[in-house]
């Protein structure tokens, strides 16, 4: 039990012990996935383009292609004459390269071709027999995307930790990145307590509840780039627990705990930490509302692992998620911690208790986070919510207006 903390400690000053303990980041493993299935995963090395992009120069604008020079001083009463020297279809590139006094006829996203240096839009043109008047003048680069203007060669597309999203799919498969490595890290999610039953189950019994806890779990660490897998439900039983617990640190880097907090005569979950191998159990409690029977422990030696017991009430099992798994979580593999803390005002008042850090369920509309008041043991307290309301310990009360500090999903 090397470095346990005897005390609630405040969340911040816990995630910090514990980095340190733990001596994060990991050197965690890679795993090259095809694009298609690396969607939503988390980069495990920075990826830079291989050549520039566009790979060539283009039209913005469906026109004609000519040399700014050629129509210097060009208007609608003193019109400039080019001889039209073909078209360029897309997908193609000119038959010849353009010479002095002529102009290519192109379509939006077309090759310029070599000699031309901008394009004057169609709306500016007229087209008689061989020539075409062009009643505009252009500079240099007008209405064109040079070769290499948007992406270097070599520049950086995507930054090691980023989420392989909407964003940076589109972009790496522009530039024939179809093989992506992502960070392999072994997630386990197991469920406890007498009551509870798969979320499968139609009928529920007098006295039992579906597990919404794992499949929320599941889901926020999926948002953020984190894969998880379910390990089952375990009874409040000593034996079956330390076995369940035993299996999922042999096979799993992370081992995350749903109800194995609550304080009390049945929760085994803290004393079979503490018997894990050095450090063992280094968090009993946290100075935070809801959340306060957190559970932290982990090991260094031989196999590095990360255990967290989470409350088993919906809202708080959630928000200890949000607040305390995901910082640790990014730490350990290497990308910073995700306290993106907002200030805004406060939609109503916020009565909280003093000492402790809480949080609020909060809904952000216009520049406002208005609280929605919940107890940790409801499901739907999350519903319509777009983050947290940060009352930290030295704040009691945040009344209507107040600025307040606000956590995102």
């Amino acid at each position: 039990m090397a470095g346990i903390i005897q005390t609630l400690l405040r969340r911040t000053e816990a995630i910090d012990r514990v980095s340190d303990l733990l001596s994060f980041p990991w050197n965690t493993a890679a795993a090259l996935m095809p694009l298609k299935d690396a969607v939503g995963g988390l980069l495990y090395d920075s990826v830079r383009a291989p050549h520039p992009y566009p790979p060539f120069s283009r039209s913005l604008r469906d026109g004609f292609a000519l040399r700014s020079e050629d129509v210097a001083g060009a208007s609608p009463s003193s019109p400039a004459f080019l001889r039209l020297a073909g078209e360029i279809s897309m997908g193609d590139m000119a038959s010849k390269p353009l010479g002095p006094g002529e102009a290519f006829s192109i379509p939006t996203g077309g090759a310029l071709p070599l000699g031309a240096d901008a394009v004057v839009m169609v709306e500016d043109s007229i087209v008689g027999g061989p020539f075409v008047e062009i009643g505009r003048a252009v500079q240099r680069g007008d209405n064109v995307i040079q070769a290499g203007e948007d992406v270097k060669c070599g520049e950086v597309l995507a930054e090691r930790g980023e989420v392989v999203d909407f964003r940076i799919v589109g972009l790496l498969a522009s530039f024939g990145i179809v093989d992506v490595p992502l960070i392999d890290l072994n997630i386990g999610i197991l469920s406890t307590g007498d009551e509870i039953l798969e979320a499968s189950v139609a009928e529920l019994p007098p006295g039992r509840v579906r597990d919404a806890n794992s499949w929320t779990l599941f889901a926020l660490l999926k948002l953020k780039g984190f894969v998880a897998h379910f390990l089952g439900i375990v009874k409040d039983d000593p034996k079956a627990l330390k076995d369940a617990l035993e299996k999922a640190w042999n096979g799993c880097d992370v081992i995350l705990i749903s109800g194995g907090s609550s304080v009390n005569a049945r929760d085994y979950c803290s004393s079979i930490l503490e018997g894990m191998p050095s450090p063992g159990l280094m968090v009993r409690g946290l100075n935070i509302r809801p959340g306060k029977p957190t559970l932290i422990a982990g090991s260094v030696g031989g196999k590095k692992r990360l255990a967290i017991g989470l409350p088993g009430h919906p809202l708080s099992c959630a928000i200890v998620a949000r607040v305390v798994l995901l910082p640790l979580l990014q730490r350990l593999v290497g990308i910073g911690s995700e306290d993106v803390v907002l200030k805004m005002p406060c939609g109503e008042d916020v009565h909280g208790q003093a000492g402790v850090e809480e949080f609020v369920p909060a809904r952000v509309h216009d520049g406002i986070a208005t609280p929605m008041m919940a107890k940790s043991g409801y499901v739907g307290a999350m519903r319509r919510t777009d983050g947290l309301i940060v009352l930290p310990p030295d704040r009691e009360t945040a009344r209507k207006g107040e600025e307040v500090e606000f956590i995102p999903w």
